[in-house]
């Protein structure tokens, strides 16, 4: 059974919900944790008012570091590896792989 982590939650990016138990460690040194990002994640609304894409929704990703014994500093925490848990609604960009907004804007420019 995992045991908590010493560190406290921190979010890894953006408007994150904390998971409901915060970090667990997985060994010494490794924490994994749970974020979901809900909302608006991102859309481009080009200069007439038209909407090209938006993300919208609830994405959640697991995500495992390791903070080389030093859990309260985050300067040299290393990325182990990241995971989509789940997703609701529609994400046109994460789909794409994140190579939607480029198009998009050259198409709403031109």
């Amino acid at each position: 059974m995992p045991r908590p982590c010493l560190a406290p939650y921190r979010p890894i990016f953006g408007t994150t919900e904390p998971p409901s138990g915060g970090a667990v460690c997985i060994e010494a040194g490794i924490a994994a944790g749970i974020a979901a990002v809900t909302g608006i994640a991102g859309q481009v609304i080009l200069g007439d008012g038209t909407v090209a894409y938006k993300d919208v929704g609830r994405v959640v990703f697991a995500t495992v570091l390791d903070y080389n014994g030093t859990p309260a500093n985050t300067n040299d925490d290393v990325f182990i590896s990241q995971s989509i848990e789940s997703v609701s609604g529609p994400h046109p960009q994460l789909d794409s792989g994140f190579t939607l907004f480029c198009p998009a804007v050259i198409d709403g420019l031109t």
